[in-house]
């Protein structure tokens, strides 16, 4: 296994447990813009069907409406609003008509610890851009990678959801379903929502 530091740690269990569940008429599928995660995986996931991704749509390797379920832990925590959309727009494209999406978002929680922080550093005027950009638009992105995102697309930084963008701005051609604050590692919120 990989580093459990990893931000990949929980996906690769979560992949693991799936691939037990999956019958004989399924493909589990895992996609990912990180090609060594991806070469990881086709080692030492077998029946898990592999594809690395671009950094920006399409997955051309998947068909329009043949996915069932996609589930996307920490992937929209770090999109910036434009590339956001874009996959978004991929998603709603594969899944079948009534298929879900599983996604984890940073919620209020994470927006309040993240201006917080930058309070405990005398960041105080980021962290009233912050607040002031959540209230305004309920969304915020900051670029910025850890040692274990290097291999990640430039964009890739950290960001900020409130449940009434996602409301707003998700739902096209997605209909939420549920939502669960603090769900995820105790620290993300999870959206269900199917292809309408």
């Amino acid at each position: 296994m990989p580093d459990p530091r990893s931000p990949y740690f929980p996906d690769i269990r979560l992949l693991n447990h799936l691939r037990q569940l999956v019958s004989s008429e399924q493909r589990l599928i895992g996609l990912d813009p990180d090609h060594e995660a991806i070469a990881w995986l086709a080692e030492n996931l077998p029946g898990v069907v592999v594809h690395p991704l671009s950094d920006l749509p399409p997955a051309g390797m998947i068909e329009s409406s043949s996915v069932d379920l996609v589930l996307s832990h920490s992937v929209f925590t770090h999109l910036p609003e434009d590339v956001q959309f874009a996959w978004l727009n991929e998603l709603a494209r594969i899944l079948k008509p009534g298929g879900l999406l599983i996604a984890s978002i940073h919620g209020s929680k994470v927006v309040a610890d993240y201006a917080k922080s930058l309070l405990t550093m005398d960041l105080n005027d980021e962290s009233a851009h912050v607040r002031s950009e959540m209230e305004s638009k309920g969304f915020f992105h900051v670029v910025g990678k850890n040692e274990f995102e290097a291999a990640l697309p430039m964009y890739y930084g950290a960001a900020f959801h409130d449940i009434s963008y996602i409301c707003e701005h998700w739902t096209p051609d997605l209909e939420i379903k549920a939502w669960f604050p603090v769900f995820a590692l105790k620290h993300q919120d999870v959206l269900v929502l199917s292809r309408r």
